[in-house]
């Protein structure tokens, strides 16, 4: 039967195990285990069920000689390899985990001993379920050890159970009963350290310090004699593992038992060593974070912070001079690799600097973070003066010279916007021998190139930078520099064709999408997200681009991010393309009013110009007209002058006067780069401003009609594989190109579009559906004007299909009915007539007649024909 002696609570499988050898008269059982582990108490029960010998406390069995056939039972701290001898190991009982639930908690062998001894004592707990916290704490605290967890269920008379957690933290002084015997915890613990082998003694030397664990490569770790006895008497217990190295920690109280009773030399040393141990790994830790932002690596730093609190706390008390510059330098590096405040771990560091305790690379860290401090404060000039005292303390040194430039370009980047200090300080970085500070000053000058709207450059010092890590295990920084080209290509544009192939960015950039998901960089994701959504806009893949953009816009806001202002804006441009005007309305709004929310008049200037556009699209002019006025209002002084000149000629486009030219002038002015996606599009409205004027064509024609054969070229391949040659079209390229097309007048535009599609009048064969103006170029070349024949040209619209379908499939009569009359509830003879009386009108018209054909009770176009569909409006179904 279970025993009932609240010093056996847990040890039902123990019991088991030796009740069984006992039974099978194995000769000799030796329990082995650490002081208080529960060995005489379970020697005493089986002394108490069998005939056997039984030899307590440990040290008095070897001389025993065995009495007959009678099984000897003796308790030891180590095997004592007598003859037959069975080891059976008595380990510490399971403890409670941090975030037990409370009726866990209560179930652990640990909590549950010390409830039954608790109560044996006369100091029961009388509401464990709601003591269930601080019963977990006095669990941990005693290590699972059931002779701490009876000493500390004897002082309950004496301390609240809310502080013997606390008691148990220095054990040494607690009073015992040990052996029949009194003594303190301390006292049961001295002859055992006396037990150790030299070798093993100096291992738990080394690992006791290491609250997280100390790492041991798996070779040594099999044939390490002294680590094998600590492990065997439960001095170490082992708590990770991996194919390269095994991870072993003492238990808490041994830990602490271990710092009270060596002597003074030996504790020092050993904390000292667990100290730059820690940085050391800290350090290896912060550069693989930097690189690839690996979860494993975060949860190491994380995991890292009790040991480097201590190795803090040693260097405090110490003033060991290596230990305090090597602690402090890796702590800050943990700060600024995982964007942890750094306001607990600063004071500690100020201490020491103080003391005179860090050397010049440590002092520039320390620099940086308080200038993070300040500016997360707002106080900007605080912070420049911070990180120029850091640049003048790491000027002798390279790695930490590199890191300074780096804060610096940063913070002259975004706190000041003074472009040319920025990139200065990045060209410095760049030389850092650090790999990631290098890296990071590469991708972040590219930042600033783009930021600054200089995108030829951007892409330049980008794509150095991803050349420079390949074959680095960096996929973090690789997918930073993705998300800043992907920026960086939205916004330049030599022309309609660019190379690699667009659809090579969109790949890219989901590829960079799932690696900071991967390792949990939710504002990394949500950017990329917004500049891979860009991309695909601009190859017409809106539906894909919407999908993006809803993943990015909730992220963004919850982030609190100014970013949200362009992903709102951009998902409503999208949403207006698909015709969901409503949508697209309230996702602008929102754009809009977080700006105003925030007092960012660039923002709001940019989200009123977006829902202007949109507006535009939905054919409210008025709305639009107003919007567009106080975007230029809100733009003008503010420090984008490629969106006011867009916004400027948008304008001018809106509302005409006399001054139209003079005003697209201006906008010409401010987009100085050509290539710049802007120049482009003012280029366009420029030429329909001039049409309007009744000026020549020729300046038209070059600014449109390049984009104009891009986008039929875009319009006649599927989606998935559009910009695969390397056409795009960005959106406010495409915005004006319909505009001015939609000016266009009949003769100019079947011109355009045959040049577009590569027509002319000599090509034969091929069918030009345009959707806009319900007219068509039959395969003769002659162009028919099917807009007062609106059911005629719905039929001919249905048969030619998506404008990149090569297939023409035999429709029925239902499905053309379905196609032309959605909705209407008709009798089936009645639609078949409506299909009838259509095609009739359609083939009497002699240039279509042979192109349709009647095919199993349906229609179809003759195989062969070529057929291209164009129209300025994308539809869901295109």
């Amino acid at each position: 039967m279970p025993p009932s002696e609240p010093r056996l609570v847990g040890r039902e499988q123990e019991l088991a195990e030796v009740d069984a050898l006992v039974q099978k008269r194995v000769p000799w059982i030796t329990l082995v285990g650490l002081p208080g582990a529960g060995k005489s108490a379970l020697a005493a029960e089986l002394g108490r069920r069998h005939d056997i010998i039984v030899i307590d406390p440990p040290g008095q069995a070897r001389e025993q000689k065995r009495d007959g056939d009678r099984t000897v039972v003796a308790t030891a701290w180590s095997p004592l390899r007598t003859q037959d001898e069975h080891v059976v190991r008595i380990a510490l009982l399971p403890m409670p985990s941090n975030h037990a639930e409370a009726a866990d908690v209560l179930a652990s062998p640990s909590v549950k001993l010390f409830l039954a001894a608790a109560s044996r004592a006369g100091t029961s707990v009388r509401d464990p379920g709601a003591a269930a916290p601080a019963l977990a704490e006095i669990a941990r605290a005693a290590s699972g050890f059931p002779l701490a967890l009876r000493a500390a269920a004897e002082l309950a008379a004496l301390h609240p159970v809310e502080q013997l957690a606390g008691v148990l933290a220095r054990p040494s002084s607690i009073p015992v009963v040990v052996d029949a015997g009194a003594g303190t915890l301390g006292e049961a613990f001295v002859s055992f350290w006396g037990s150790l082998s030299s070798d093993a003694a100096k291992l738990l030397a080394r690992v006791a310090p290491h609250r997280s664990g100390y790492r041991v490569p798996a070779l040594t770790a099999h044939t390490d004699a002294a680590l094998r006895e600590l492990a065997l008497l439960g001095a170490v217990v082992r708590v990770d593992a991996s194919p390269d190295e095994l991870t072993f920690r003492a238990p808490l109280l041994v830990a602490r038992l271990f710092l009270e009773h060596v002597s003074p030399d030996v504790a020092r040393e050993a904390q000292r060593a667990h100290a730059l141990e820690t940085a050391a790994r800290v350090n290896r830790e912060v550069e693989r974070m930097l690189l690839s932002g690996a979860r494993a690596a975060r949860e190491a730093l994380d995991g890292a912070q009790a040991d480097l609190d201590d190795a803090l706390a040693f260097a405090l008390e110490s003033g060991d001079p290596d230990a305090c510059d090597e602690v402090a330098s890796a702590a800050l590096g943990r700060a600024r690799a995982t964007g942890a405040d750094p306001t607990t771990t600063t004071p500690r560091i100020l201490a020491l600097a103080r003391a005179g305790k860090l050397g010049p690379r440590s002092l520039a860290r320390l620099a940086i973070e308080r200038a993070t401090l300040a500016e997360r404060a707002g106080r900007v000039d605080e912070a420049l003066a911070a990180l120029t005292e850091a640049a003048m303390l790491a000027a002798p040194f390279d790695a930490a010279r590199g890191e300074v430039a780096l804060a610096l370009g940063v913070h002259q980047m975004h706190f000041r916007r003074d472009y040319d200090a920025a990139r200065r300080a990045f060209e410095e970085a760049i030389g850092s021998p650090d790999l990631a500070t290098s890296a990071r000053a590469r991708i972040s000058l590219g930042g600033t190139y783009a930021e600054n709207e200089s995108f030829g450059e951007a892409i330049r010092v980008l794509e150095a930078a991803r050349e420079v890590l390949r074959g680095v295990d960096a996929p973090r920084f690789d997918a930073m520099a993705v998300t800043n080209l992907l920026l960086s290509r939205t916004g330049y544009w030599v022309s309609p064709v660019s190379i690699p192939p667009r659809t090579v960015f969109v790949e890219d950039g989901l590829a960079a999408a799932a690696t900071f998901d991967a390792i949990g960089d939710e504002r990394g994701a949500a950017f990329v997200r917004l500049d891979t959504g860009l991309a695909l806009m601009a190859l017409l893949r809106f539906e894909e681009a919407q999908a993006l953009l809803e993943r990015a816009t909730p992220a963004l806001e919850a982030l609190g991010h100014p970013g949200f202002v362009f992903a709102a804006c951009d998902l409503g441009c999208v949403l207006a393309a698909l015709g969901s005007g409503a949508a697209a309305r309230d996702q602008c709004a929102r754009g809009q009013a977080f700006a105003d929310r925030n007092g960012q008049r660039l923002l709001s200037g940019v989200a009123r110009a977006e829902l202007a556009d949109v507006a535009w699209e939905l054919g409210d002019l008025r709305g639009a007209r107003e919007a567009i006025t106080e975007a230029r209002a809100l733009l003008e002084g503010c420090d984008d002058a490629a969106r006011l000149g867009l916004v400027l000629v948008e304008e001018a486009v809106l509302r005409p006067g006399a001054d139209a030219r003079a005003i697209v002038d201006r906008a010409r002015s401010l987009v100085a780069d050509p290539d710049h996606v802007y120049a482009h599009a003012i280029g366009i409205y420029g030429a329909l401003l001039a049409r309007r004027r009744g000026e020549p064509d020729a300046d038209a024609e070059a600014a449109a009609l390049p984009w104009l054969e891009a986008v039929a070229r875009l319009m006649g391949t599927p989606p998935e594989h559009r910009g695969a040659d390397g056409r795009g079209a960005p959106w406010a390229v495409w915005l004006a190109l319909r505009r001015l097309v939609g000016e266009l007048d009949p003769i100019t535009r079947r011109e355009w579009l045959e040049r577009a599609h590569g027509l002319s009048g000599s090509i034969r064969g091929t069918l030009l559906v345009d959707v806009d103006t319900r007219s068509v170029r039959a395969p003769d070349g002659s162009w028919i004007d099917l807009s007062r024949r609106e059911n005629s040209f719905a039929l001919l619209r249905a048969l030619a299909g998506p404008p990149w379908a090569r297939a023409r499939p035999v429709h029925t009569v239902a499905d053309l009915t379905e196609r032309v009359w959605p909705g209407e509830k008709v009798l089936a003879s009645a639609a078949a007539n409506r299909v009838y009386v259509a095609m009739a009108t359609l083939r009497k018209l002699g240039a279509l007649r042979d192109m349709i054909l009647s095919d199993e009770g349906g229609y179809r176009l003759a195989a062969g024909l070529d057929v291209r569909v164009f129209g300025a409006r994308y539809t869901r179904a295109e």
